[in-house]
């Protein structure tokens, strides 16, 4: 085990050598965890903006507004847009699972840059891209590519600097 990594920060069987540290993805590289854990977090916040009537949950809330708009950057007529939340999350798994990483986090951008996406959202979505070890981080709503933990640091402390300096037109 690395001095860096802490015990309570991994596994058991990490620990013990049985299966291999986490280690940085690639970019251009998403894995099976990271697609897992997006689609459970998005997945979790429609629930929780939804109604259920008797067998089936529809779209309330801010989600109704994020999925009428990505229905229609789908490429999709707004009447056939339906409430019925089912159809949105195989959208949705469809969309994580099987694009690759230009689709993932297009899509990804899209919902944390609408005006009614969840407050919460993105410091979740932001909490998995670190915890997977993923080489992209969001950085003022926008998905950037990182080499190291040190890059992103950097980059936020060079914004902040912009907006509180002399040099405001910098970020737009």
């Amino acid at each position: 085990m690395t001095a860096n990594i802490e015990r309570k920060n991994i596994s058991f069987a990490q620990a013990e050598g049985a299966v291999p540290l986490p280690t940085q993805l690639k970019q251009k590289e998403l894995s099976d965890e990271l697609r897992i854990k997006l689609h459970a977090v998005i997945h979790t916040s429609i629930e929780n903006s939804s109604r259920r009537e008797w067998e089936r949950r529809y779209i309330e809330g801010v989600w109704l507004q994020i999925l009428q708009d990505l229905h229609i950057n789908l490429g999709q007529y707004i009447d056939t847009f339906t409430t019925e939340m089912f159809e949105h999350l195989q959208t949705i798994k469809y969309i994580l699972n099987c694009h690759d990483y230009i689709g993932v986090f297009n899509f990804i951008e899209f919902i944390i840059k609408h005006p009614k996406c969840p407050s919460d959202l993105h410091r979740k979505i932001e909490s998995i891209l670190i915890e997977c070890g993923a080489a992209y981080r969001i950085i003022e709503n926008c998905i950037q590519p990182i080499t190291s933990p040190e890059e992103v640091s950097t980059i936020t402390r060079a914004l902040d600097s912009t907006a509180s300096g002399e040099f405001p037109g910098a970020r737009e």
